[in-house]
């Protein structure tokens, strides 16, 4: 397993273990690093099924931004 589909089971297995980073469409978003590959996994659990909503680089000099364009539908 790469350390992305780890990060993703662990968001699957224990939700609230990544770092709260925003709120979208009344949903709590979270953050979590893997440390080799540098990747940041921002998700969010609707109805509790673990939506995917982006994966960034950690070295990206802007934090990404949720707006109504990005939905959990």
């Amino acid at each position: 397993m790469n350390e992305l589909d780890a990060a993703i089971a662990q968001a699957a297995a224990l939700p609230g273990s990544g770092v709260l980073y925003s709120v979208l469409e009344g949903e709590t978003v979270r953050r979590l690093n893997t440390r080799t590959s540098k990747k940041f996994l921002y998700y969010a659990v609707s109805d509790g099924v673990v939506v995917v909503l982006r994966v960034t680089g950690t070295a990206q000099e802007e934090q990404p931004r949720f707006d109504k364009k990005t939905s959990l539908s």
